[in-house]
């Protein structure tokens, strides 16, 4: 990698940067595999991930993954293809944040019931590791607006949270009642 002089001084401050890639799958089963040599030393390292593309036309509603977006993660220098879609937030793989971070959640709704117009509900709570809720966002969208713009965010402040364990989990419901809700859980780490 190339950097700047400007961008090599940020990243030898924080000792961090990211790189975003983006690829199209069809739904099934992959192992994906990422390796990094560096130019000099003996520094390298590499990590595999097993991952299922879902199809999500098989059930009436779905949603994505979670896409978590850290403002702090976001200062680092990020090396990105040159295709990757733009309107697609910058992710992080961080899942321990401090306090005085902000998350931005994005997620995807599928909605395959495309024949009635309807409301689908999308609930994104955090839970503390007592249970109780430190963290509430309802959104309400027509499944019309998931035709053309699936992307849904969230801003999560975590400036009102201790130090400690939450589980964010992300829910869309029909309001036709005649499918199952879908969901999606993280579990992060706030010191």
């Amino acid at each position: 990698l190339r950097f700047r002089q400007e961008t090599y001084s940020q990243l030898a401050q924080s000792g961090r940067f990211r790189i975003v890639a983006q690829f199209a799958l069809t739904p099934g089963r992959y192992q994906l595999r990422a390796a990094a040599l560096a130019a000099t030393g003996n520094n390298s390292g590499s990590v595999q991930y097993d991952l299922e593309v879902p199809d999500f036309t098989k059930t009436r509603l779905s949603l994505s993954s979670v896409v978590l977006v850290s403002s702090r993660a976001s200062l680092w220098p990020t090396v990105s293809d040159s295709h990757v879609d733009e309107r697609l937030p910058e992710p992080t793989t961080l899942r321990d944040f401090t306090s005085d971070d902000e998350l931005t959640l994005y997620v995807e709704a599928y909605d395959n019931q495309p024949t009635l117009v309807h409301k689908i509900d999308v609930t994104s709570t955090v839970r503390a590791s007592d249970g109780h809720v430190v963290f509430k966002n309802e959104q309400e969208r027509s499944n019309d607006d998931t035709q053309s713009a699936r992307g849904l965010s969230t801003r999560i402040p975590l400036k009102a949270l201790g130090a400690g364990l939450y589980v964010l989990r992300v829910e869309a419901r029909s309001r036709l009642g005649n499918s199952d809700p879908a969901s999606q859980v993280i579990q992060l780490r706030i010191r």
